[in-house]
């Protein structure tokens, strides 16, 4: 918010990337940044963001999911595209335990009704689980039908990483971490900016050089233990491969069978993989056989035009899994191998989404 010309000619002349936060929409936003007079934030951060644009300055946006943004997806994303044209974006679910030592245990969150045991565990303003989940088949659904390829949104990246049967490059859902250190002022090395505890301090670059503490047992230890500790329902899951038990952080709720050590956000997570496996496994087959991405676009387009001819709704899944009858002059669902491509290419189907 104190940005100014300056500081933007420094990171345009030395090609900073800035991580922007911003929640959304002004009522959106200023509901949890406001300052201490209780106005909004929100203002100011779009000045800051006009002004890094106005400099040609690379900036991303860090948008906060909590309990009340946590069920405006699509607001939420329209905003960041359309209103202030960001390309790229990350999403951060708000997962903050409660202070026992303050809070008791069976005190209620404001608004609650019966609340379930993981919700006690935590503060009002953490997004749920399911609200997380259905955040980002929200945005995903925006995007995957006008986006691919033209905004960047990491939680997909990785996703799609993940279905083309490559590693994870963002700690939180690889099998290992242990990569992303925090340094304090005072030289403090800590495992994880999550993690800046004093059991977690590796020592100070005083007195060891930094490569010396990141490669240390202790540190490679930590890094081992996001998978070692995984409780057996996580290592039975389906989806165990796409996040590996997510961040270690979160993970402090009970497996339906009573063991320690589920993350908060699973059944958010599952919503999230289950709803985007089809759509994502369409793009990685685009890009195995060497086409872009993009592809999946014209495909759920032509599939929602067969199916609006047809008098159906639009299939949720891919496009080819719920054949349907062709009506006159309309292009078939199952495509004979000269006849035009659905994804309207303007080639044969042999010679495109055929092959």
């Amino acid at each position: 918010m104190l940005l100014d010309d300056a500081w933007c000619a420094f990171f345009k002349e030395h090609d900073f990337l800035i991580g922007l936060s911003i929640d959304g929409p002004k009522e959106l936003h200023d509901k949890y940044r406001y300052y201490k007079d209780g106005s909004g934030s929100h203002e100011k951060v779009v000045a800051a963001l006009r002004l890094l644009q106005k400099h040609g300055v690379r900036v991303n946006s860090l948008t906060c999911v909590n309990r009340l943004t946590g069920d405006h997806g699509r607001e939420v994303y329209r905003f960041l595209r359309d209103e202030c044209g960001f390309e790229h974006m990350q999403f951060i679910p708000i997962v903050e335990k409660r202070d026992f030592e303050t809070v008791a245990p069976h005190v209620k969150n404001p608004g609650e009704e019966d609340p379930r045991e993981d919700l006690l565990k935590v503060t009002p303003w953490t997004c749920k689980p399911e609200q997380w989940g259905r955040f980002l088949s929200a945005v995903f659904d925006e995007w995957v039908r006008r986006d691919v390829g033209k905004v960047f949104i990491q939680q997909f990246e990785q996703s799609l990483a993940c279905f083309m049967g490559l590693p994870a490059s963002l700690c939180v859902y690889s099998k290992k971490c242990g990569r992303a250190l925090a340094i304090e002022h005072d030289g403090s090395l800590y495992s994880c900016d999550h993690f800046v505890y004093d059991e977690y301090k590796l020592g100070k670059i005083q007195d060891k050089t930094m490569r010396q503490m990141v490669e240390s047992d202790a540190q490679k230890k930590f890094g081992n233990n996001k998978f070692d500790t995984l409780p057996r329902y996580c290592r039975q899951c389906e989806f165990l491969h796409m996040c590996y038990g997510e961040c270690p952080k979160n993970r402090f709720i009970k497996t339906p069978d009573g063991e320690e050590g589920l993350n908060y956000l699973c059944k958010g997570l599952k919503i999230y993989f289950a709803h985007v496996a089809p759509m994502m496994n369409m793009m990685a087959r685009e890009i195995a056989q060497g086409r872009p991405a993009e592809g999946v676009m014209h495909a759920i387009q032509a599939a929602e035009r067969i199916a609006l001819a047809s008098g159906k709704a639009a299939p949720a899944a891919e496009p080819e899994a719920a054949p349907a009858p062709t009506p006159p002059g309309v292009l078939r669902r199952n495509p004979r191998p000269n006849d035009p491509c659905p994804c309207g290419s303007g080639k044969k189907y042999k010679k495109c989404h055929g092959r």
